[in-house]
């Protein structure tokens, strides 16, 4: 049996082609889509990069405000220490005045002095725990002063070294005077009493 067709050949071509359009219509369609939808997400993250370069413009902006105030802090704190520096000589030279006063004072013609000595230590650092009472006494007094005066020297007898020491321990400038030894030495085929002291500087009462 014979097929035969009945559909003229433009409908057939004109359907084929309707066909093709749809396709290539609905393609377009959503290409168009995606793009949109790539340029919306991208104009979404340009608004965020903007937003967040303002932000850090504004931090570096703050930082750089913060900067500039450390920096007049620091110029200040430096101006300030200058001035104490300069006010610690002026009592520092003071205060050793005075204590070579009472040192010469505190002296005769039957003591020599060989060696006047002012050692300065570092303060003490804070402990980062609390200690028991006890345990607090006992640091306190193994503590070195900040500031320790040595005096060596030479006495004709042991009554002219305890003349001296007791005139040192009555000095308004030395708030303790400590004899660590006081010995017989043959020095130039003389009998003399060498001696060290060790005096603790009265900083705090001086004018």
């Amino acid at each position: 049996m014979k097929q035969v067709n009945l559909l003229p050949p433009e409908y057939a071509y004109a359907r084929y082609f309707r066909k093709r359009l749809a396709t290539w219509a609905a393609f377009i369609l959503a290409a168009g889509a995606m793009v949109g939808s790539l340029g919306f997400n991208l104009s979404s993250q340009l608004h965020k990069a903007q937003a967040e370069k303002q932000r850090l413009q504004g931090r570096i902006e703050t930082l750089k405000n913060v900067n500039d105030e450390i920096q007049g802090i620091a110029v200040e704190k430096a101006a300030i220490a200058a001035k104490l520096a300069d006010i610690y000589r002026a009592q520092r030279k003071q205060v050793d005045a005075t204590i070579l006063y009472d040192l010469a004072a505190a002296s005769n013609d039957r003591v020599f002095l060989v060696d006047v000595l002012m050692s300065i230590g570092a303060p003490p650092a804070p402990k980062p725990t609390p200690a028991p009472a006890a345990a607090v006494a006992a640091a306190e007094a193994d503590v070195k002063p900040l500031a320790v005066l040595t005096v060596r020297g030479y006495a004709l007898t042991n009554l002219d070294l305890t003349q001296f020491v007791s005139g040192l321990a009555k000095s308004s400038s030395l708030k303790q005077v400590n004899l660590k030894y006081g010995r017989q030495e043959v020095v130039m085929k003389l009998k003399l009493i060498a001696f060290e002291i060790e005096c603790l500087p009265n900083i705090e009462q001086q004018p």
